[in-house]
């Protein structure tokens, strides 16, 4: 186990300056166990886009120490390739764990979490959930001494508790399929090609589908910022088509210019920024007010600040959870 350690660690450093000679080593594929030991203890790997690995990373290498705490397995980076060396059932929640945080950059829902992950839900108020950037120092010291991983996501625990297993939410989706089906019916067939508006983050945008329907998905491509999304046949409509309310639809192409107040997507959390420059090529450069770093984000990962919330109308209700997920049930207690 040492030595297919400190192999695992050499192929990391020659990763670093030769990323091309590690990446012809392993086979192209989403995850692959490449080597076995005694027992079940071996290397797996991931290949990774590139838009991704500085996201699997994480700033200063912070995602992948808490892919380490929460899985227990042991992980690195050559090049584009992720390297899991641990037990079976580490390295496969530590693949879990990864597609987990490469979903976060988008807003996630539970039913997106990887099958067979053991997680807690916590439900948030609407205020926690605005303010869920801020609690980032809380977040990251309750990730260590627990040695979980901590994401937010779209749904809700089960009214009869605070707090729910996987098991209880899987069941509650199954009990509500049924009812799914009639609405689904009704909405209209999309062909390869259709010009739609596609909704993200509460705002529409003019997009193009990819593919057909398919398992209640539509692969759409956003023209604002050149990005391909699976998205809900709930959150795609035809294209000028007039809301709920009868008001006729604007397509939302945000601009974002010097000085703007808004937030940014980083590791799946908004946080508050400013911009420092005015947007161009689908992109803007921001400086984060929690730790001043400077981020280019794309325009999707981007959104104005609301000049007013009417707290009054709105409640304090949330659609948000905290999804706490951890290797055992023992971990989550």
């Amino acid at each position: 186990h040492k030595r297919m350690h400190a192999e695992m660690r050499m192929l990391a450093a020659i990763g670093i300056k030769s990323p091309e000679f590690v990446e012809e080593m392993f086979p192209s594929k989403p995850y692959t166990e490449v080597r076995r030991a005694d027992g079940d203890f071996g290397l797996s790997t991931r290949w990774l886009e590139s838009a991704d690995l500085s996201w699997a990373i994480g700033k200063g290498g912070s995602t992948r120490k808490k892919l380490v705490r929460a899985s227990k397995c042991i992980v690195e980076y050559g090049g584009r390739v992720a390297l899991f060396l641990g037990s079976e059932e580490e390295r496969q929640l530590a693949n879990d764990l990864m597609t987990v945080v490469l979903n976060s950059r988008r807003s996630i829902n539970v039913e997106d979490l990887p099958t067979g992950i053991k997680y807690n839900l916590y439900e948030l108020s609407a205020t926690a959930s605005r303010n869920f950037g801020k609690m980032l120092d809380q977040r990251t010291r309750m990730e260590e001494d627990c040695e979980v991983l901590a994401v937010l996501v779209h749904g809700r625990p089960p009214k009869k508790d605070a707090k729910t297993s996987s098991t209880d939410v899987q069941q509650g989706e199954q009990e509500q399929a049924g009812g799914e089906t009639e609405s689904s019916a009704a909405r209209p067939p999309w062909s390869e090609g259709d010009i739609v508006e596609g909704k993200f983050d509460d705002y529409w945008y003019k997009a193009t589908v990819v593919s057909a329907e398919n398992e209640g998905k539509l692969r759409v491509h956003f023209e604002i910022d050149d990005s391909k999304v699976d998205l809900d046949l709930e959150d795609v409509r035809p294209l000028g088509n007039n809301d709920a309310s009868g008001n006729k639809s604007l397509v939302a192409e945000p601009a974002f210019a010097n000085g703007d107040q808004v937030e940014a997507l980083f590791e799946g959390h908004w946080y508050k920024a400013v911009c420092l420059k005015d947007a161009s090529e689908g992109k803007v450069l921001v400086k984060f007010d929690i730790d001043d770093s400077e981020i280019t984000v794309p325009l999707h990962e981007a959104k104005k600040i609301m000049k007013s919330v009417d707290l009054n109308a709105m409640g304090d209700q949330s659609d948000q959870s905290l999804a706490v997920i951890g290797r055992s049930d023992d971990v989550l207690k």
